[in-house]
């Protein structure tokens, strides 16, 4: 490439193919009554930028995408040992080119005023099809369609330095003022302009304070708006307050109408850096945002469903054969049976309405502060001392007028602690390091009274050894032996009536135990 020209171009490409069975009943297979899944997924993207430099402070930024994903999912429903083939397919597509500029606008005392802006546009597509199999029947095509959207967008960003290097004074070391903007153009959803306000105070070179306030807009993706409705009939033992002990009726999915997301974001951070203490950094981080109408699944823990007020709008109790009938005509894959029993419109115990929906209120806040401290001692050898830890709490409203519910520290929403913290020792060609990672418990908010789900602690290993490039066979070798999860803890048990669902909180711990892993690279 020409001076001041610099051409990069990224691609991936990815095929995953995977097995499952999920029987329905604890009593029998698979091929009795449940499903055997066979999802196939491809994807594949290149991205190309062009980078040129205008002048030894400006430069123009020109980068696109090309994009494309495939999910095939195969099924086989089983009831009463007769099977039903279906395929679901989704397609998605993304199109994107985009170019900016940055460098100095001009000089001031505190230091040069920068600017970076630019623009482009998307096109972003999804495809759907789905299709069944009835027992001694042709295939038929339930649903099928291809729908797509164009993005334009334009940014703009200006920094400030209004005290800097050229006329710092006592306790105004340094103080810059950012403010940026954001307009982008959805088809068929609208126009909408976010702005975003910061500081970077410093009062000596060891002390900075920074903080930033925003505002954030999201249109529901393509999928959300078009995700395929489920339904699922359960059996009516696993749900609260539940007497007639009739199945229950599980919708899923999409088929809701979603408007856009938007938030609000306040963010503060303290951060330490003292010169009398070498190799030390301390942060503290403050955040908080507030949601309105974000695009969530409604429902956690269906099971308790029936019996918990913030979802009273979400339940419908004894509805009647025509109401249910009507909820199964708009399923694309047909009716899922788990209950055990053939299905009976007339004795449905409720309709749970658990499709994708714009919640009415979200609020989440919360404090991350971290700590580094590095220094030598006998020579060559260097001892990291490093920790951080998190602290959250969030809230939801389902709907307007009804009482909101808490959602950090709850079952399969994230927990309210997260902590980690070890060390690394280096010598010359030589490293080790050792680190705990916990995370905090939750309440099991399912059934009445809650039940507590206890933490999960694990210690993670690494040592590595490097040889210097040169001459010989091992010259430039490293050799790295990873150990994940040393002790082989397993996460905390939790109750599920359902039987095809795990025995723990899969959202916030892992069932993997200890993983041994050996690494040799070779640099030549």
């Amino acid at each position: 490439m020409a001076e001041g020209v610099e051409f990069k171009i990224d691609g991936t490409f990815s095929r995953r193919n995977s097995k499952y069975d999920n029987p329905f009943l604890n009593t029998g297979s698979v091929t009795e009554n449940g499903l055997r899944s066979n999802p196939i997924v491809r994807t594949y993207s290149i991205s190309p930028s062009l980078t040129v430099a205008l002048t030894p402070a400006w430069s123009l930024n020109f980068s696109g995408t090309i994009a494309d994903s495939k999910a095939d999912l195969h099924s086989r429903r089983y009831s009463a040992s007769v099977e039903t083939p279906g395929r679901l397919i989704y397609s998605n597509d993304l199109r994107a080119l985009e170019a900016g500029v940055q460098g100095p606008l001009t000089e001031l005392p505190g230091g040069e005023v920068k600017l970076a802006a630019g623009g482009g546009i998307r096109s972003l597509g999804l495809g759907v099809q789905v299709s069944n199999t009835p027992h001694g029947s042709p295939t038929i095509v339930t649903e099928q369609f291809h729908t797509r959207r164009a993005v334009q967008f334009a940014y703009g960003e200006l920094t400030i330095p209004i005290f800097g290097a050229g006329n710092s004074k006592p306790l105004l070391y340094r103080l810059d003022l950012t403010a940026a903007g954001r307009f982008e153009h959805y088809e068929a959803v609208g126009s909408v302009a976010t702005p975003k306000f910061g500081f970077r105070y410093a009062p000596s070179p060891d002390l900075s304070l920074m903080g930033s306030w925003g505002r954030s807009f999201k249109a529901p993706t393509l999928y959300q708006q078009n995700q395929i409705r489920q339904g699922v009939l359960l059996p009516g033992v696993i749900f609260s307050d539940n007497p007639s002990g009739l199945p229950v009726l599980l919708l899923a999915g999409g088929g809701t109408p979603l408007r856009a997301e938007k938030a609000e974001t306040w963010t503060a951070t303290v951060s330490l850096t003292p010169r009398s203490v070498p190799g030390l950094h301390l942060q503290a981080s403050y955040f908080d945002v507030a949601y309105k109408d974000r695009v969530s699944v409604p429902i956690v823990g269906a099971t308790a469903a029936l019996s918990n007020p913030i979802y009273a709008n979400l339940v419908r109790l004894s509805p009647s054969a025509t109401a249910v009938e009507a909820e199964i005509v708009r399923l694309p894959q047909g009716l899922s049976n788990f209950s055990g029993s053939a299905f009976d419109a007339a004795n449905i115990a409720a309709i749970i309405d658990g499709t994708d929906r714009n919640v009415a209120r979200q609020n989440a806040r919360g404090v991350d502060v971290s700590g580094r401290y590095k220094f030598s001692f006998s020579g060559s050898q260097t001892l990291e001392i490093s920790a951080n830890a998190s602290y959250l709490e969030s809230r939801r409203q389902v709907a307007t007028g009804l009482p909101s519910s808490q959602l950090a520290g709850t079952i399969f929403n994230p927990p309210n602690w997260r902590m980690e913290g070890g060390f690394t020792y280096s010598l010359s060609s030589f490293d080790a390091s050792l680190f705990a990672n916990y995370i905090g418990g939750t309440s099991d908010t399912r059934t009445l009274p809650d039940v507590h789900v206890g933490s999960f602690t694990s210690l993670d290993g690494t040592l590595r050894y490097r040889t210097e490039r040169g001459n010989g066979i091992f010259a430039g070798t490293e050799i790295v032996l990873s150990v994940l999860n040393l002790l082989n803890e397993k996460p905390a048990q939790i109750q599920n009536s359902d039987p095809s669902l795990p025995p723990y909180d899969s959202t916030n711990y892992s069932a993997i135990g200890r993983q041994i892993s050996v690494t040799l690279r070779k640099r030549i």
